[in-house]
């Protein structure tokens, strides 16, 4: 009914919270959870804290309730990504947004990663959180690219490389740049002429944007 205090408490066994009702605020932070935690179908009335906490193993926050605000800060999920199916998240939740702190390498678990990212991805697109709604996306897609067939596997890990699925700007920067710089060299190489090199640029430029006109010689 009152405060409670699991902060860096490691817990060496399976746990399973499963209907608990914390009516005070929650504190787990800094603890460690060697198996599998079950906290389906509990509620959190106030605020609830599992900030620095460690999961080595599965977490399952399904059909649970949170009242107050709720901070994952810097929380580890080592090995499965958690899952909140139908639960009720508090508007002031907090997940941080760190690829190491999340197990998004494509494995065994994938379908299961990709609905538990999904589930995260559409809770943060409903509060109107953009850049962790984009991030959620990333893991959701990467999990996504190990159940797909080859051509489809291909083009998502693809897009993930050529610009993390439409989050960098750099990447694709980069590859324009250096295509434009492959033209100039292909220009230089094909051409023995006296043509200044800027010109040969200016070509590849021409060649590589269409809606970019420096030049007359195409």
């Amino acid at each position: 009914l009152k405060r409670v205090d699991f902060s860096e408490v490691i817990f060496r066994a399976p746990v399973d919270f499963e209907g608990a009702k914390f009516m005070g605020n929650v504190d787990y932070t800094r603890a460690r959870f060697d198996y599998r935690a079950n906290f389906q179908n509990s509620e959190f009335r106030k605020t609830v804290v599992f900030k620095g906490a460690t999961f080595n193993d599965s977490v399952d926050f399904s059909n649970a309730e949170f009242s107050g605000t709720t901070s994952f800060h810097k929380t580890d999920f080592k090995k499965i990504a958690p899952f909140f199916f139908n639960s009720k998240l508090y508007e002031d939740t907090i997940l941080s947004t760190e690829e190491g702190l999340w197990p998004n390498t494509p494995s065994i678990n994938s379908e299961n990663h990709e609905r538990a990212y999904a589930r995260l991805r559409r809770y943060m697109t409903d509060i109107k959180k953009p850049d962790e709604e984009m991030f959620f996306h990333k893991l959701e897609m990467r999990e996504k690219s190990s159940s797909q067939g080859r051509a489809s596997s291909f083009m998502i890990k693809a897009y993930d490389r050529i610009s993390v699925f439409g989050q960098s700007i750099y990447r694709p920067m980069g590859g324009l740049v250096g295509l434009i710089l492959f033209g100039a060299i292909l220009f230089w190489a094909c051409d023995n002429s006296k043509t200044p090199v800027i010109d040969r640029l200016m070509w590849s430029i021409s060649n590589s944007i269409p809606l970019v006109r420096l030049s007359s010689i195409v």
